[in-house]
């Protein structure tokens, strides 16, 4: 899941087994240890609808289910150096020309010696799971109020939690094997 959860909240909604026939769910989203994009607390997906995320990890809960969280934080952990980027997409596919159009608007809006793939990484996770080098299983609830937290994900660290586990927060990946995969992206 790649965004806002809206979508996957209400195919929830709407069929009460769509996440128990789901053989995994990785989300991009959240702020983990509280480094948000969005505000100083929360990241723009869980942020954007706040009360879509608290439903999905509720019914994880619910079925007993984990679902893999791939955070901000483990994007800001994964930068690709802008130059390493722009040797990735250096060739002439469909796909490299697009992403070349892509980098060329990015730099001109957010100049910075780094790029970060919040989306590709947590694609990444999906279609090659064993990308994934760290990851610790934690409850996860999220702030719907309407202070400043607003979209905040709490994670709960306690060695004995109220609550099972509902997601596996993806905390460290292979790096070289997640540039190979941009690589083969790019050249489609």
């Amino acid at each position: 899941a790649l965004g806002p959860l809206t979508n996957v909240a209400l195919a929830a909604k709407l069929d009460p087994d769509f996440l128990s026939n789901l053989s995994q769910l990785v989300v991009m989203g959240g702020s983990v240890d509280g480094r948000g994009n969005y505000s100083a607390a929360a990241e723009f997906n869980f942020a954007a609808d706040p009360e879509a995320a608290a439903m999905i990890f509720n019914r994880c809960s619910q079925l007993g289910q984990e679902l893999r969280l791939l955070s901000w934080e483990t994007t800001l952990d994964n930068p690709v150096p802008l130059a390493d980027w722009e040797a990735i997409i250096a060739g002439q596919s469909a796909v490299a020309r697009l992403l070349q159009k892509m980098t060329a608007h990015l730099k001109q809006v957010m100049p910075a010696p780094i790029t970060l793939w919040p989306d590709p990484l947590a694609a990444a996770v999906a279609l090659a799971p064993k990308i994934v080098q760290a990851e610790e299983s934690r409850h996860i609830a999220i702030e719907c109020g309407q202070s400043g937290y607003r979209g905040q994900t709490i994670v709960d660290y306690r060695w004995r939690p109220a609550h099972p586990p509902n997601a596996r927060i993806v905390r460290k990946i292979d790096r070289p094997k997640f540039i190979s995969l941009l690589k083969r992206a790019a050249a489609m």
